[in-house]
């Protein structure tokens, strides 16, 4: 509405109403929600195409039984010419038929997989689409698989209409592979949340464009892009892995493993008006572009090699001597970043473990504040500066 009405004296828009004389006829109508269990393909596609032509300022929340979806085309929700201004909610892991049982809900993001058709050099590949001038997009715990590109954008209110501002956008425990690109565009929401997050074996066939782009031009709270892993990206053509161009000069760039055949693991855009930014605590072989401050001097750890527990199986979970483990922020030093926590892992373990985060999506159970154990074998008093497992006297051991 405000977008719209520029005049103060008529225009006060709340998040789920919109109080006005002049804006009555067109805001005060109810607000439908409707929530669905999916348990199959066709009430899964149903569920989007209801989305899709609902009345504007409708909530709709899909949540999707853990299994595997096997879509034979695109999957989208469009409403650049329809009724938008809705809130759309994605969540998978559900355990229970009726998706009501919140304690039996898993994190995991294997347990739920919505797969299309993948990119190859004779087709284009599923997109999974979400576009649209719409108040919230928010998806949990579920695996994109197979896909040529997965998009989410809120899109410009088109000229004429009456549209809110972009509440909220947040992906959050999700796993992308085996897909082509990811774009996250934002253009007025105001948090943008992208946590906690894998993708891997992404690789563009037909565009040489980046293989995870993040088009930021909020100017209200500070973006958070952190907690992901990127590994396995394989660019073709483009110099880099992640993109971040955002126009809003305070991202919350932190906690990322980038691990790319890239030229550059991550790059940072000045087009379209995109602004320097500070990566801190992320693990990357490299970053160009408009990167601000000394990169290791802001924690991040320079190296091509996260030791991943094994990647060519898929898994991604770091080994107890990776260069991430423990190297990231500590809570003090999160607070004074302004940093948004993170407090469970992709696997849905707590963290952080010890006193400092893991880089990355996955926390390992490497807990750098638990004192070193020495065990006392030997009753003489000898100490000759070394306790091992043949001799350690008690001295030994204090000194």
């Amino acid at each position: 509405c405000k977008r719209f009405f520029q005049v103060p004296h008529i225009v006060r828009c709340a998040q789920q109403l919109c109080v006005s004389a002049v804006l009555l006829s067109a805001c005060a109508a109810a607000h439908a929600y409707d929530a669905r269990c999916i348990t199959s393909v066709a009430q899964l596609k149903s569920a989007v195409a209801d989305a899709v032509a609902a009345p504007e300022f409708d909530i709709r929340i899909i949540n999707i039984h853990v299994g595997t979806y096997q879509l034979d085309g695109d999957l989208e929700f469009i409403t650049n010419d329809g009724p938008d201004a809705k809130e759309i909610y994605v969540r998978g892991g559900w355990t229970d038929p009726t998706c009501t049982d919140t304690n039996a809900r898993v994190e995991d993001p294997n347990m739920t997989v919505i797969s299309g058709i993948p990119e190859t050099a004779q087709h284009f590949g599923s997109d999974f689409r979400f576009i649209g001038d719409n108040k919230v997009y928010e998806f949990e715990s579920i695996r994109f698989t197979n896909f040529g590109a997965f998009i989410v954008s809120d899109e410009v209110c088109p000229l004429a209409h009456i549209c809110p501002d972009t509440y909220d956008i947040r992906v959050d425990h999700v796993e992308f592979d085996h897909g082509g690109s990811v774009l996250i565009e934002v253009n007025d929401a105001e948090t943008v949340l992208f946590q906690n997050n894998l993708f891997h074996l992404m690789k563009q066939v037909f565009d040489s464009g980046y293989a995870v782009w993040f088009s930021i031009r909020n100017n209200e709270d500070s973006p958070q892009i952190s907690y992901n892993t990127f590994a396995d990206i394989d660019c073709a053509s483009a110099a880099g892995a992640v993109i971040v161009q955002s126009a809003n000069p305070s991202v919350g760039l932190h906690h990322n493993i980038i691990q790319s055949s890239c030229p550059f693991d991550l790059y940072i855009s000045g087009d379209d008006g995109g602004q320097a930014q500070t990566p801190f605590y992320n693990l990357f072989g490299n970053a160009n572009g408009l990167a601000l401050g000394d990169l290791a001097g802001n924690r991040n750890v320079l190296t091509a090699d996260p030791k991943f527990v094994d990647a060519f199986s898929g898994n991604y979970r770091l080994l107890n001597d990776s260069p991430a483990v423990n190297a990231g922020a500590t809570i003090t030093e999160s607070l004074l970043h302004g940093f948004i926590f993170s407090t469970i892992d992709l696997a849905g373990n707590y963290r952080p473990v010890g006193t400092r985060w893991d880089i990355g999506a996955y926390e390992s159970a490497v807990n750098d504040g638990i004192p070193a154990v020495i065990t006392v074998n030997s009753n003489d008093d000898i100490d000759d500066g070394t306790c091992n497992a043949t001799h350690c006297s008690l001295r030994e051991a204090i000194n």
